[in-house]
Protein backbone atom coordinates (compact mmCIF):
# COMPACT_ATOMS: atom_id res chain seq x y z
CA UNK A 1 0.00 0.00 0.00
CA UNK A 2 1.41 3.68 -0.37
CA UNK A 3 1.66 6.27 1.84
CA UNK A 4 -1.32 8.88 2.29
CA UNK A 5 -0.58 11.68 -0.08
CA UNK A 6 0.02 15.15 2.22
CA UNK A 7 -2.47 17.04 0.28
CA UNK A 8 -5.92 14.85 0.94
CA UNK A 9 -7.75 15.51 3.78
CA UNK A 10 -8.56 13.40 6.40
CA UNK A 11 -12.09 12.19 5.16
CA UNK A 12 -10.73 12.08 1.90
CA UNK A 13 -8.47 8.98 3.27
CA UNK A 14 -11.29 7.78 5.48
CA UNK A 15 -13.53 7.90 3.00
CA UNK A 16 -13.01 4.41 1.19
CA UNK A 17 -12.13 6.04 -2.08
CA UNK A 18 -9.70 3.81 -4.19
CA UNK A 19 -6.05 5.39 -4.30
CA UNK A 20 -4.10 5.36 -7.51
CA UNK A 21 -3.30 2.16 -7.67
CA UNK A 22 -6.91 0.93 -7.55
CA UNK A 23 -6.47 -0.41 -3.64
CA UNK A 24 -8.31 1.18 -0.51
CA UNK A 25 -6.16 3.26 1.98
CA UNK A 26 -7.08 2.76 5.21
CA UNK A 27 -5.37 3.83 8.06
CA UNK A 28 -5.36 1.27 11.41
CA UNK A 29 -4.60 3.85 13.93
CA UNK A 30 -8.07 6.08 12.14
CA UNK A 31 -9.78 2.45 12.30
CA UNK A 32 -8.77 1.63 15.68
CA UNK A 33 -9.66 4.59 17.11
CA UNK A 34 -13.43 4.91 15.05
CA UNK A 35 -13.56 1.36 16.45
CA UNK A 36 -13.11 2.56 19.70
CA UNK A 37 -15.48 5.27 19.34
CA UNK A 38 -18.19 3.82 17.96
CA UNK A 39 -17.62 0.52 20.80
CA UNK A 40 -18.06 3.54 23.19
CA UNK A 41 -21.42 5.00 22.03
CA UNK A 42 -22.48 1.49 21.78
CA UNK A 43 -21.80 0.92 25.54
CA UNK A 44 -23.72 4.60 26.45
CA UNK A 45 -26.29 3.39 24.51
CA UNK A 46 -26.92 0.05 25.91
CA UNK A 47 -26.74 1.92 29.15
CA UNK A 48 -29.47 4.49 28.58
CA UNK A 49 -31.74 1.56 27.06
CA UNK A 50 -31.08 -0.11 30.69
CA UNK A 51 -31.80 2.96 32.18
CA UNK A 52 -34.87 3.62 30.35
CA UNK A 53 -36.46 -0.24 30.57
CA UNK A 54 -35.61 0.24 34.75
CA UNK A 55 -37.79 3.39 34.94
CA UNK A 56 -40.49 2.02 32.79
CA UNK A 57 -40.43 -1.27 34.69
CA UNK A 58 -40.43 1.05 38.02
CA UNK A 59 -43.41 3.29 36.17
CA UNK A 60 -45.34 0.02 35.46
CA UNK A 61 -44.78 -1.01 39.57
CA UNK A 62 -45.74 2.17 40.91
CA UNK A 63 -49.07 1.72 38.49
CA UNK A 64 -49.76 -1.42 39.54
CA UNK A 65 -49.23 -0.54 43.36
CA UNK A 66 -51.45 2.35 43.35
CA UNK A 67 -54.15 0.36 41.45
CA UNK A 68 -54.13 -2.56 43.93
CA UNK A 69 -53.72 0.43 46.98
CA UNK A 70 -55.83 3.03 45.90
CA UNK A 71 -59.54 1.90 46.73
CA UNK A 72 -58.00 0.64 50.29
CA UNK A 73 -56.67 3.87 51.06
CA UNK A 74 -59.95 6.01 49.33
CA UNK A 75 -61.95 3.30 52.00
CA UNK A 76 -59.57 3.80 54.67
CA UNK A 77 -60.03 7.78 54.21
CA UNK A 78 -63.94 7.23 53.72
CA UNK A 79 -64.07 5.34 57.37
CA UNK A 80 -61.71 7.28 59.06
CA UNK A 81 -64.11 10.57 58.08
CA UNK A 82 -67.10 8.85 59.22
CA UNK A 83 -65.54 7.89 62.20
CA UNK A 84 -64.87 11.59 62.67
CA UNK A 85 -68.46 12.43 62.55
CA UNK A 86 -69.53 9.13 64.39
CA UNK A 87 -67.34 10.91 67.49
CA UNK A 88 -68.73 14.31 67.47
CA UNK A 89 -72.06 12.52 67.05
CA UNK A 90 -72.07 10.27 69.95
CA UNK A 91 -71.12 13.57 72.09
CA UNK A 92 -74.14 14.93 71.65
CA UNK A 93 -75.69 11.84 72.73
CA UNK A 94 -74.07 11.43 75.60
CA UNK A 95 -75.91 15.07 76.58
CA UNK A 96 -79.18 13.10 75.39
CA UNK A 97 -78.40 10.53 77.79
CA UNK A 98 -77.49 12.49 80.81
CA UNK A 99 -80.28 14.73 80.24
CA UNK A 100 -83.08 11.52 80.31
CA UNK A 101 -81.33 10.42 83.55
CA UNK A 102 -82.54 13.22 85.43
CA UNK A 103 -85.64 13.40 87.25
CA UNK A 104 -88.71 14.22 85.24
CA UNK A 105 -90.68 15.02 88.22
CA UNK A 106 -87.49 17.81 88.89
CA UNK A 107 -87.00 19.50 85.54
CA UNK A 108 -88.61 22.16 84.11
CA UNK A 109 -90.34 22.24 80.66
CA UNK A 110 -88.01 25.56 80.32
CA UNK A 111 -84.71 23.77 81.24
CA UNK A 112 -85.63 21.05 79.22
CA UNK A 113 -86.16 23.06 75.98
CA UNK A 114 -82.49 24.89 76.95
CA UNK A 115 -81.12 21.24 76.84
CA UNK A 116 -82.67 20.12 73.78
CA UNK A 117 -81.01 24.02 72.27
CA UNK A 118 -77.53 23.35 73.55
CA UNK A 119 -78.02 19.56 72.42
CA UNK A 120 -78.74 20.65 68.62
CA UNK A 121 -76.19 23.47 68.86
CA UNK A 122 -73.32 20.87 69.79
CA UNK A 123 -75.13 18.51 66.68
CA UNK A 124 -74.72 21.92 63.67
CA UNK A 125 -71.12 22.51 65.65
CA UNK A 126 -70.14 18.80 64.74
CA UNK A 127 -71.41 19.06 61.34
CA UNK A 128 -69.91 22.55 61.04
CA UNK A 129 -66.77 20.96 61.65
CA UNK A 130 -67.28 18.60 58.91
CA UNK A 131 -68.12 21.16 56.41
CA UNK A 132 -71.65 20.61 56.82
CA UNK A 133 -73.75 23.62 57.19
CA UNK A 134 -77.94 24.46 57.30
CA UNK A 135 -79.33 27.35 54.61
CA UNK A 136 -82.89 28.63 55.39
CA UNK A 137 -84.03 30.87 52.26
CA UNK A 138 -85.91 33.93 53.14
CA UNK A 139 -89.04 35.26 51.71
CA UNK A 140 -89.15 36.93 48.38
CA UNK A 141 -85.58 34.90 47.61
CA UNK A 142 -86.11 33.20 44.06
CA UNK A 143 -87.11 30.15 43.76
CA UNK A 144 -83.73 27.45 42.84
CA UNK A 145 -84.67 24.25 41.78
CA UNK A 146 -80.99 22.63 42.98
CA UNK A 147 -81.21 24.33 46.38
CA UNK A 148 -85.16 24.21 47.05
CA UNK A 149 -87.68 21.87 46.79
CA UNK A 150 -91.15 23.09 46.19
CA UNK A 151 -93.79 21.50 48.63
CA UNK A 152 -96.45 23.60 47.84
CA UNK A 153 -97.38 26.54 45.96
CA UNK A 154 -99.10 29.88 47.76
CA UNK A 155 -99.73 33.22 47.46
CA UNK A 156 -97.71 35.74 49.52
CA UNK A 157 -98.48 39.49 50.56
CA UNK A 158 -95.51 41.29 48.66
CA UNK A 159 -94.34 38.54 47.15
CA UNK A 160 -92.70 38.28 43.69
CA UNK A 161 -93.96 35.43 41.20
CA UNK A 162 -91.66 32.32 41.68
CA UNK A 163 -90.20 33.43 44.71
CA UNK A 164 -90.61 31.78 48.17
CA UNK A 165 -92.82 32.64 50.39
CA UNK A 166 -91.65 30.30 53.39
CA UNK A 167 -89.45 27.96 54.65
CA UNK A 168 -90.80 24.74 55.53
CA UNK A 169 -87.12 23.12 55.71
CA UNK A 170 -83.87 24.12 56.16
CA UNK A 171 -81.30 22.66 53.41
CA UNK A 172 -77.87 21.66 54.45
CA UNK A 173 -74.68 22.13 52.36
CA UNK A 174 -71.23 20.21 52.38
CA UNK A 175 -69.25 22.58 51.08
CA UNK A 176 -70.97 24.17 47.71
CA UNK A 177 -72.81 20.99 47.37
CA UNK A 178 -76.62 20.86 48.27
CA UNK A 179 -76.34 17.61 50.57
CA UNK A 180 -80.95 18.35 51.11
CA UNK A 181 -83.01 21.18 49.48
CA UNK A 182 -84.73 23.14 51.56
CA UNK A 183 -88.45 22.49 51.56
CA UNK A 184 -90.04 25.68 50.69
CA UNK A 185 -93.69 27.27 49.28
CA UNK A 186 -93.25 28.93 46.12
CA UNK A 187 -95.51 32.02 44.76
CA UNK A 188 -97.47 30.71 42.16
CA UNK A 189 -96.54 32.47 38.69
Amino acid sequence: MSEPKPDRDRHEQASGEPDATGGFEIDPDETAALIDELSAERERLAEENKRLLMGAAELQNQVRTLRETGPKDVAEARRQVLASVARDVVQAIDTFDLALGHDASTVSAESIMQGIGAIREALLKALKDHGISPFAPKPNDPFEPGRHEAVTMQPGENIEPGHIVATFQVGYLMHDRVLRPAKVSVAPS
